[in-house]
């Protein structure tokens, strides 16, 4: 039997929403063409090895996975992947995978096909508007960064546009973003110092245009009524934002789809090539439009599509997706899914005779088509775009008023059907993250033997949307910090496996198998098309192998979750099994379960309960009597602007970094805590003359230095009370660090509220 052909698609983070809808697509031409899709998310390339971001640096290690032998084709997002770097540095890079056919989504480079939007002409038309029917001349221009080729096409439509309409153009106003929220401080600024001379924002991505939506509407500037501002992307939840943003219709599922076609192209031995999506603009109401100004409220692209595909079903012919297009790919899925409901409904629009719709069958059927899969936004503004144009040709087939009336309320029923069913899909995938969050929590990490552990493991999985799962296990775990390069992990066992509810444990020799035979190897193979997902297995500092995943991507982002909770699980057992190398086997496991429910996993620090117990320990105990000693209150400040400003894995940076700075200021004997989201306490002796007077000194130049090292474009500050007591068998600590907080508050008033660096 001839092997299936496996195509790999590497993405930065299964999180990530523009991704998501590339794993959308890609899934989708996959299921089409009968080939395997392994999902590898590979983090981002363009930072230093020291980069602070540790989730970031294990990620990386998955680039070294794609080899020869291992996948037939890869389809890589270099936008997102590759971000900041050059088409020349990103071809060395993958040059990594030898001779397997590449495409690259976003970015062109030799070698390598490439599918990507044409987006000078979406913003050119979006300018267009902007200039011809809102009168703007004074267009501000939130670009993405320099040297992204996406970023660099629309500055020069942005550019060409105004020149051919006679309008200078003022680099003042143009500002370079990052496509991301941590563009919102050269948002602010661009807003602050230009709000009163410029009439309309032109931003290269939904994500900035709704960050410049928000900072006009703090100061009470209404986007589309005092200031028009566009996006570019027409991501799923631009059109349910107040107000809804006009945007560029760019779908990234199609450049997932058409990439996985232009692989197989180049698996056949065809020749490289460049593949242009077009893009569109849609009009709502940032822009200044309404409901009334706006010829749809819908993508006038995808709707040329809806309406051929659905024309094509009514006249008769067999309705095929053409895989050379790109446009509307989930759109002429959802029409063949739908067949027998338009059909139903054609028959009587245009039988003259007919005098209902059989709205008691049909209903059930349209219902049973729809809940069939898991309704995301994106799949909800489809179905609606479909059934907006079925109602307009039906209604056009009618030979009455009455019965284009009843068209109009069978057509509304149908989207009261689609509304019922995405909240449903929405709360039952909501409740399906909060569940896969704790479901690890069932398996026992005390029992003695491995392999029931990994049995519990695998019972876990098969009660979620994984339909299978392979554990790959390293022989020992490997450290990953800033001193080591990302390097594939070698010496890997398959030691548990569940296909369906059929769970396996093997041992580490029988398990044993080389990286290429990840995907296929005799517990893998088999006769079904599979969606695969492979992530690393690791915690802060050390991996402890890879985990491959069979899920329908709407659940991939959970994937994230299941592999922490089992890496924390792997590293619970890894540590028990040290600490028995060397004490008594029930003390040992004792002492080490308590240490892990006591310790913060961000920070590595004691977390609240941990902290109280093991100071109030030590400040007891009969050989510290009347020693000196300090409690430290410290509080992080302005974590909430980091938060919203830079997102929340900077915010977890910013923790980590004060974590850092008490580790280096205080005694190699201290009891650091972090006791709240923001907060932390510290226990420790004082030796010497020193003064707590001094130690807050310390503390104060010992975050000025890391944070003035740093490179992120934030300041890092703490705010410190402290307290000195005498050790004693009856000490309890919290009255000291209630004291030390106060002191702390009176700390924080003399800080500064602006965290940003620029």
């Amino acid at each position: 039997m001839k092997k299936r052909i496996v195509v790999g698609l590497l993405i930065d983070d299964l999180l990530n929403d523009y991704s998501q809808v590339i794993c959308q697509g890609a899934s989708l031409a996959a299921e089409e063409a009968g080939v395997d899709l392994v999902t590898i998310p590979v983090g981002e390339m363009f930072t230093p090895d020291d980069d602070p971001n540790w989730k970031n640096r294990h990620y990386k290690t998955m680039f070294e996975y794609p080899a020869a032998g291992m996948l037939d084709a890869i389809v890589v997002s270099v936008g997102t992947v590759f971000r900041g770097l050059s088409p020349e540095t990103i071809l060395e890079r993958m040059r990594h995978f030898g001779n397997i056919p590449i495409v690259s989504i976003a970015v062109e480079m030799k070698e390598c096909s490439c599918v990507r939007f044409d987006s000078h002409h979406g913003i050119e038309l979006i300018l267009n508007h902007l200039i011809e029917d809102h009168g703007c001349r004074r267009i501000a221009y939130v670009s993405g960064p320099l040297g992204n080729m996406d970023a660099d096409d629309r500055l020069n439509a942005y550019i060409n546009t105004l020149k051919r309409h006679g309008i200078p153009v003022d680099q003042k106003i143009i500002t370079y973003g990052d496509f991301a929220d941590t563009s919102r401080p050269v948002i602010v600024r661009l807003i602050d110092e230009h709000l009163s001379d410029i009439d309309a924002i032109c931003c290269a991505n939904d994500c900035m245009a709704l960050i410049a939506c928000k900072e006009l509407t703090k100061r009470g500037v209404m986007p589309g009524k005092d200031i028009a501002v566009t996006g570019y992307d027409n991501m799923a939840w631009s059109n349910v934002l107040k107000p809804s943003i006009t945007t560029v219709a760019a779908e990234a599922s199609d450049l997932g789809y058409q990439a996985v076609f232009e692989a197989l192209r180049l698996v056949d031995g065809e020749s490289v090539r460049s593949v242009a999506a077009p893009t569109c603009p849609v009009i709502r109401e940032s822009c200044g439009c309404t409901v009334s100004d706006s010829s749809s409220l819908f993508d006038p692209l995808r709707v040329s599509d809806v309406t051929e595909a659905v024309q094509a079903l009514l006249s008769g012919s067999e309705y095929v997706p053409a895989h050379d297009r790109v446009n509307g790919v989930l759109a002429r899925s959802w029409i063949l899914r739908l067949e027998p409901i338009i059909r139903v409904l054609s028959s009587v629009a245009s039988d003259p005779d007919a005098d209902r719709f059989p709205l008691g069958d049909m209903i059930p059927e349209f219902r049973k088509c729809i809940v069939s899969e898991n309704l995301d936004l994106t799949s909800v503004n489809t179905l609606h775009d479909i059934l907006f144009v079925l109602r307009d040709i039906l209604s056009g087939m009618a030979d009455s008023d009455a019965k284009r009336l009843m068209i109009h309320d069978v057509i509304l029923s149908l989207q009261r059907v689609v509304a019922n069913a995405f909240g449903v899909s929405h709360y039952a995938i909501l409740r399906e993250a909060r569940r896969s969050a704790v479901i690890m929590d069932n398996v026992r990490t005390d029992e003695p033997d491995f392999n029931i552990i990994l049995g519990g493991i695998l019972n876990q999985l098969c009660q979620m949307h994984i339909s299978s799962s392979w554990i790959y296990l390293l022989n020992e775990p490997v450290p990953v910090s800033p001193s080591l390069p990302p390097q594939k992990m070698n010496d890997m066992s398959l030691r548990a496996y569940h296909i369906g509810d059929s769970c396996h444990v093997l041992g580490q020799a029988e398990g044993r198998i080389h990286n290429v035979e990840l995907f296929d190897n005799p517990y893998v193979s088999g006769e079904t098309r599979r969606n695969l997902v492979l992530v690393p297995l690791f915690t802060t500092r050390e991996q402890y192998g890879l985990l491959l995943c069979e899920a329908e991507h709407e659940y991939y982002s959970h994937v994230n979750s299941i592999c922490r909770q089992i890496s924390s699980i792997l590293e619970t057992v890894y540590l028990l099994a040290q600490l028995n190398e060397q004490m008594d086997q029930m003390t040992l496991r004792y002492a080490a379960l308590r240490n892990i429910a006591s310790r913060d996993e961000l920070t590595g620090c004691y977390n609240r309960r941990g902290f109280f117990e093991v100071s109030e320990h030590i400040a007891r105990i009969d050989t510290n009597y009347g020693r000196r000693a300090v409690v430290a209150f410290v509080d992080l400040d302005n974590l909430k602007q980091i938060n919203d400003g830079y997102g929340h894995d900077e915010g977890d940076n910013a923790i980590i970094l004060a974590s850092q700075a008490l580790q280096k200021c205080f005694s190699t004997n201290s009891i650091i805590g972090r006791i709240g989201g923001d907060e932390y306490a510290v226990f420790d002796l004082i030796s010497g003359n020193e003064s707590i007077e001094d130690i807050h000194h310390r503390l104060k130049q010992v975050m000025a230095e890391l944070d003035a090292d740093s490179p992120h474009p934030y300041h890092v500050t703490v705010s410190a009370g402290m307290t000195e007591f005498q050790c004693n068998n009856e000490v309890v600590l919290r009255g000291y660090v209630d004291k030390a907080d106060r002191q702390q508050y009176i700390d924080k008033k003399l800080k500064p509220t602006n965290v940003s660096k620029i």
